[in-house]
């Protein structure tokens, strides 16, 4: 399982509603709006709503989410991240 960690706040794919304390630990508030369009594009791809161009732009703040959370990695159960 990868997991997001800082001191306080750990993001995982279970618990994602620690993105909230994450954003405040880190003064980052827009690591919350960069979650929410990661959410939606997860929900798109079931459902398979919007446009492509929709998914693209999508996928460059998904970008940016990932950037941001990278400082925070860490690797649990002899897994691995490759950013």
């Amino acid at each position: 399982m990868l997991l997001i960690a800082t001191e306080n706040a750990v993001l995982s794919s279970p618990e994602s509603w620690r993105q909230h304390a994450l954003a405040d630990e880190t003064g980052d508030g827009e690591i919350r709006r960069l979650y929410r369009v990661a959410d939606s594009l997860h929900i798109n791809f079931y459902e398979d709503v919007d446009t492509a161009a929709d998914v693209e732009a999508g996928l460059e703040d998904v970008r940016r989410l990932l950037e941001k959370l990278q400082p925070f990695v860490a690797v649990q159960d002899g897994g691995s991240y490759a950013g």
